[in-house]
């Protein structure tokens, strides 16, 4: 679905990373990892590091970015130990929810 639609309304799935429905969290973070770009990267950096403990979707979405920023961030989170246990139980429910 994310293939064709013409512009994702990206601003409007952020705002679903805090749904109650942890499925809804869930699928919107497939999607924006699945879209993933430099736009989107930026917003989920921004996300998780202004409140790194209530976006566990918004990190599992950012693990299944590709590219530069994606990696750099990733590699830079990986070593501050107040983003590293939030980037960690990500990277579990992400093992967890993929095939």
């Amino acid at each position: 679905m994310a293939d064709e639609a013409q512009q994702l309304p990206v601003a409007a799935l952020l705002s679903l990373l805090d749904d109650d429905e942890k499925l809804v969290r869930l699928s919107v973070a497939m999607v924006l990892g699945y879209v993933n770009g430099h736009h989107v990267t930026e917003l989920l950096v921004a996300r998780v590091t202004e409140k790194p403990s209530n976006s566990t979707e918004a990190w599992m979405a950012l693990l299944a970015c590709r590219g530069d920023l994606a990696e750099h961030f990733l590699a830079y989170a990986m070593q501050q130990p107040q983003l590293l246990g939030h980037c960690n139980y990500a990277l579990m429910q992400l093992a967890q929810v993929s095939p």
